[in-house]
């Protein structure tokens, strides 16, 4: 823990965000392009903590801007277009989706028909909501949990260090 600590006071000085994490705005994000299901995807990035100890969660998109970030952020790693787990879900309550810090959607992109539980595609329940591009358009879909999905990891940046505190080794 003390090298953790040591190592989050160096890297503050230059950065607010975790290794591998890009900052945009007030939070750090990480694209995991290894697809896992939902479950997994969720508690992989409650591993990834920043420099204040606060836990990572997968990533909840607030606005246009915050899905055009996201969207270039795909862009560095491949160029295809897939779709990846955001945080967003109905598990607790049918067709009530939150995201995953428990607050309701206030801004709303869903694909054409979209949401529908799986009336479309398998007729199985889908309950978490995946970011996907089409045609270049950022779009939401809701989908199985259990399916394998790319996921964006998403933590606070740290607050930078006034100080390197040596008395704390």
């Amino acid at each position: 823990m003390k090298f953790l600590i040591f190592s989050c006071l160096i890297v503050a000085a230059t950065a607010n965000c975790p290794p591998l994490f890009t900052q945009y705005g007030k939070n750090c994000y990480r694209l995991i392009v290894q697809a896992l299901p939902w479950t997994e995807a969720k508690m992989t990035c409650s591993g990834f903590m920043n420099c204040n100890g606060d836990p990572a969660t997968l990533v909840s998109l607030q606005s246009r801007n915050d899905e055009t970030f996201l969207k270039r952020l795909m862009g560095t790693v491949s160029k295809q277009n897939y779709a990846v787990w955001t945080s967003g879900n109905d598990i607790a309550e049918e067709e009530v989706f939150r995201w995953g810090d428990g607050s309701l959607f206030t801004y709303l992109n869903w694909a054409p028909e979209q949401p529908d539980n799986g009336q479309q595609s398998s007729g199985e329940i889908e309950n978490c909501v995946t970011f996907f591009l089409r045609q270049k358009v950022p779009m939401w879909n809701d989908a199985m949990c259990e399916l394998e999905r790319p996921f964006v990891c998403m933590v606070p940046a740290s607050l930078p260090q006034q100080r390197f505190d040596a008395g704390t080794f």
